[in-house]
């Protein structure tokens, strides 16, 4: 049963965008000009081994708070960064649970400190912030194994049969997500999206998002492939490969699954760079879509951010 949020921060921030667009600049800035902390929105920097390809800050010497591993990064306290192995399994419910968990801890220890919520995975974001009930059912063991072993297109493709409302909002590269949602159909018989209801969040929370022109967007993610090949993404994928074989789910999202042509032999390491390129665009395409249909304050510049957080804590 998830706990519903009580004696949380009364206002939190949330930094959105698509990748690369320096939500983890802009963070660094807002909590150090407003005395903050941030909790992670990333679903696949939760854990363990994956630093490279998802372009992970250096983490350093763990520490405990508020039952939960912290990492200092330029001074400020970082919440669910590696926590997890990669073989574990998470959840949009899970993550919502444990993040109501912090911001009611940190708010009895440091009540004036301001919550940064900060990431590319709108649906934790939207977990916490719209304060999701989640449906209730219990895993399908065999079910859930079967479907596993299947790829993320034949998931998406049984979606679209049997729940084309879920299918049109989901993350297709979510392989976890679509065989959670699957699961639940097929149990319930039943919409998994119109199952997931929104209740009336204890706190304020203000949608903050970075916009940058398309093409210097792009670059930067041009950039940033190049950067992470560089840093060994090659090796940090092998690992993983060797350590749990592409059934991995984890190893079917973008940055990690276009490597298996290239170490099966079918496809060259210059066009597996290029097709990471290709995919981690359309990847920020699709975020942005996600958070244009919500009530985002877009910003161009630090300035804006700090000027409109600063209108955000004087609001009543």
């Amino acid at each position: 049963m998830i706990m519903r949020p009580r004696s949380v921060y009364p206002k939190v921030v949330a930094l959105v965008g698509p990748t690369a667009s320096g939500k983890t600049d802009l963070a660094l800035l807002l909590a150090k000009r407003f005395h903050g902390f941030v909790i992670s929105a990333d679903s696949r920097q939760l854990y363990k081994g994956m630093t490279i390809g998802t372009a992970k800050p250096a983490l350093f010497r763990p520490r405990m708070l508020c039952l939960q591993r912290i990492f200092h990064i330029a001074r400020i306290r970082h919440f669910m960064l590696d926590l997890l192995s990669p073989a574990e399994m998470y959840s949009a419910a899970l993550y919502q649970k444990t993040v109501y968990e912090i911001l009611a801890c940190m708010y009895r220890r440091f009540p004036k400190q301001l919550p940064l919520i900060v990431g590319g995975t709108g649906l934790y974001i939207d977990a916490v912030t719209e304060n999701w009930v989640f449906p209730s059912v219990p895993p399908h063991i065999i079910l859930r194994k079967k479907m596993e072993k299947q790829s993320s297109e034949v998931l998406l493709q049984r979606l679209h049969k049997l729940d084309p409302d879920t299918a049109a909002h989901i993350d297709i590269h979510n392989q976890r997500r679509l065989v959670r949602a699957l699961e639940y159909v097929l149990s319930e018989k039943r919409s998994f999206l119109r199952a997931q209801r929104k209740e009336q969040a204890s706190f304020q929370t203000l949608l903050l998002g970075i916009t940058v022109p398309r093409k210097i967007l792009y670059e930067r993610i041009d950039k940033r492939v190049d950067t992470q090949i560089q840093q060994g993404l090659l090796q940090e994928v092998r690992e993983l490969v060797d350590r749990y074989g592409w059934t991995l789910p984890l190893l079917n999202t973008i940055g990690y699954r276009e490597f298996r042509t290239f170490f099966e032999g079918e496809a060259s390491l210059e066009s597996t760079i290029t097709l990471i390129k290709r995919n981690v665009r359309r990847y920020a395409k699709r975020q942005l879509t996600w958070w244009r249909k919500k009530p985002v304050h877009w910003i161009t510049k630090p300035v804006e951010a700090i000027n409109r957080v600063e209108k955000f804590l004087k609001e009543k």
